[in-house]
């Protein structure tokens, strides 16, 4: 029989396990992201005789702003989040689009939710630009991933931010579920994510139906497409790749050859693959000449980034963002993103 003192060790040793697989699978979300946004075969390499700076799509650097944040003030507000939406609106993703017009619409500032949901109400249009709004789910799904609650009501609002379609408030609740689960270990079903999003819209449920069949062919982005069914798509492809049994590598290099002109909608794509199968299980020689087979050619510089961009710029995030989640689960506080 047990003593108390081995009892006692046990658990402990349990629960520093359990810290460390949520280490590793924060980690694996964010490393996704960057890796999903730069493994594209429009990804320009940079050449040997001109050094060209690595850049990446604005997803990874609004993140990164928003972990900025929360880690100083332990939550996420929404003047913080439209200043940071704000901030980037001279990078070329944002610049002259119609988001751009709603962020820097009168009243935005001060009511955003209500501004983007007349926007919304009076055009009957929802914005472009899905990958925006999808990569701030996955945020959802890290903070308060105890909760689901907490996180359900995180999803809704950073969606609702600058998306107001059901279907893609919808598609960001199912993929900030998907993280909240896999922090948990915890299994779910596809009756579950079919009742999940049809509180939403029911035109989604048939996008679960297709990734618990298999079906790449249906879930395939297509250019000539309306967003909406594109993020309905994402959302489905994030559901596939929990599914998946092969190693990472395997499943990143498919994504990237049947995502190969959709770079954003990698990156939300591969931070779910990140957050399964963790920072560890990530091979460090993606890319690399001798290392494992290339994809296609932007793989070269998704190994540069692994390598270099990825220790100072997202890793130190990481470590911060980390630490403060940890801190928030030891006060047990159940606290808004958005309050």
């Amino acid at each position: 029989m047990k003593t108390r003192k081995e009892i006692i060790q046990e658990i402990q040793d349990l629960q520093r396990n359990l810290m460390t697989q949520f280490e590793d699978r924060v980690r694996g979300a964010l490393q996704g992201m960057l890796m999903g946004e730069t493994f594209s075969d429009r990804t320009p390499i940079p050449s040997k005789n001109n050094s060209e700076e690595v850049k990446w799509a604005v997803n990874v650097d609004m993140l990164c702003a928003w972990i900025e944040q929360v880690c100083s003030s332990k939550q996420l507000t929404i003047a913080d989040l439209t200043t940071v939406i704000q901030q980037f609106k001279g990078e070329e993703a944002l610049d002259g689009l119609p988001i751009s017009n709603l962020v820097f619409s009168s009243g935005y500032v001060q009511n955003p939710i209500d501004v983007a949901k007349a926007d919304f109400d009076e055009t009957h249009k929802n914005l472009v630009f899905y990958d925006f709004v999808l990569c701030r789910s996955v945020f959802a799904g890290l903070w308060d991933y105890q909760s689901m609650d907490t996180v359900v009501q995180n999803a809704e609002k950073l969606c609702r931010l600058t998306h107001n379609s059901p279907q893609v408030v919808g598609s960001s609740v199912v993929v900030a579920y998907l993280i909240h689960k896999i922090l948990l270990d915890e299994l779910f079903t596809e009756n579950e994510l079919i009742w999940l999003s049809r509180n939403y819209s029911s035109e989604l449920s048939a996008y679960v139906e297709y990734a618990y069949e298999g079906n790449i062919h249906m879930l395939k982005p297509n250019t000539s497409e309306t967003p909406e069914k594109n993020i309905m798509k994402t959302m489905g492809l994030a559901i596939w790749t929990t599914l998946q049994t092969s190693s990472f590598f395997d499943t990143y290099s498919f994504l990237g050859r049947e995502l190969r002109f959709f770079r954003e909608i990698q990156a939300v794509v591969i931070a779910v693959l990140g957050a399964k199968q963790g920072y560890a299980n990530i091979p460090v020689e993606i890319g690399s000449p001798h290392g494992s087979v290339k994809a296609y050619r932007g793989s070269e510089l998704v190994h540069q980034v692994v390598n270099d961009e990825l220790t100072g710029y997202v890793s130190g995030r990481a470590d911060s963002l980390i630490l403060t989640l940890q801190e928030e689960m030891k006060r047990n506080n159940r606290v808004l993103l958005i309050p």
